[in-house]
């Protein structure tokens, strides 16, 4: 159980340092290379897992909305590349 609780944590930080370091950090400097998009991407998994843990220890109540958050950007980003995939 704990397992599957872990890895649903993990993809869903994993995604959304994704989005950010795709849809916001690669269109402000388009010349960034793969290594530095990884490195990107890793940066944004520390500073969202950082963010929900202050969220968690600050207001525990707002922590499962900061979990649906995660959840409905990573719903987002798949429904724009279905989207996009389909024009």
């Amino acid at each position: 159980m704990i397992s599957a609780i872990l890895s649903t944590v993990d993809s869903c930080l994993l995604a959304a340092a994704s989005l950010v370091s795709h849809n916001l950090v690669v269109p402000l400097k388009p010349t960034l290379g793969e290594r530095g998009k990884i490195l990107c991407a890793r940066v944004g998994v520390v500073v969202w897992a950082a963010g929900e843990y202050w969220l968690e220890w600050s207001t525990p109540y707002l922590a499962a909305v900061g979990a649906a958050l995660t959840a409905y950007l990573s719903a987002a980003a798949l429904a724009r590349r279905r989207l996009a995939a389909t024009r």
